[in-house]
């Protein structure tokens, strides 16, 4: 039977952690290990943590110094035992059947090569759940033409860590994001477009603040987020020659996009990412023309 770990960050986490965990230790396929990394909270989390550590074996890591987002996901990662990892923020809800359900999907793949696969959420706000962020499953073709990996969501197998880790990112960069396309490029990734947890909204959620809108002059708004085409620079640069020799032509088009400078251009590639929905494209379009 293979090992199932889940990571943790946190920090100054309280207010819901408990719910959270809980969700954890009841789920129809209990993680063999849970690993949390805390990033020096000043508020009752490690009291929290070091509470289910005793009743539930816990594992945790108090940071001596504060790490940041990304490096306070690393280190919990890196701790990790498992043959397979789900990644977990500290605020959220799973479903009773997140784990089994990833982990079921996930092992159709071959584990000596890069996977992740990924589910959707409901979003979570005073107690409220608000939408369902339901949707078909998604490729590596939709990953390539716009589509992220949310970490929160996903589940990886140990040959994605090993290659992925240390992340020894830049600055501003997304660690899931990364995760995501390496599988995507080296391995296998997938979404399988189903809800598996609450996905809660707060004046404090880390991700809700990063991904505020930043720059109205986003060459492709709603399709390529802000910081894409660095990514995939990265990617290149350090995995370019064991990517998936079907998936680089799609890889290189993609690229390209960030030299179309002209309107006209934009979207007239912009028309030719058929994974897009139309309306998406559209709208996108439209945005475009107005900048």
């Amino acid at each position: 039977m293979s090992k199932i770990s889940i990571a943790i960050a946190t920090y100054n986490g309280a207010k819901y952690l408990r719910e959270q965990l809980d969700s954890l230790y009841r789920q129809t396929r209990v993680p063999d290990e849970v690993v949390v990394s805390d990033d020096c909270s000043t508020d009752s989390t490690r009291a929290i943590l070091e509470e289910y550590h005793q009743s539930h074996g816990l594992i945790y890591i108090a940071n001596e110094h504060n790490l940041g987002f990304n490096r306070n996901f690393e280190n919990a990662l890196m701790h990790t035992t498992g043959d397979y990892v789900l990644i977990c923020d500290q605020d959220d809800i799973w479903f009773d059947n997140k784990v089994e359900t990833l982990y079921n999907t996930i092992i159709k793949y071959d584990a000596s090569k890069p996977a992740a696969v990924s589910s959707t959420t409901i979003d979570y706000v005073d107690g409220v759940p608000t939408r369902d962020h339901t949707t078909p499953r998604l490729t590596w073709k939709h990953m390539l033409q716009g589509h992220g990996c949310q970490g929160c969501c996903a589940i990886l197998n140990r040959a994605l860590l090993d290659k992925v880790l240390p992340l020894n990112l830049p600055k501003g960069m997304m660690y899931d994001a990364y995760i995501g396309f390496v599988a995507c490029m080296l391995g296998n990734w997938e979404n399988i477009g189903t809800p598996l947890m609450y996905y809660r909204h707060h004046s404090s959620n880390v991700i809700a603040n990063l991904n505020a809108p930043t720059d109205r002059k986003d060459q492709y708004p709603a399709i390529i987020a802000p910081g894409r085409f660095d990514l995939m620079r990265l990617l290149r640069e350090r995995f370019g020659s064991e990517f998936r020799s079907e998936r680089v032509a799609m890889f290189d088009e993609m690229a390209k996009l960030e030299y179309r400078h002209s309107k006209i251009s934009r979207i007239f590639a912009l028309f030719k990412l058929n994974k897009i929905s139309k309306i998406t494209r559209i709208k996108t379009a439209v945005k475009i023309f107005i900048q």
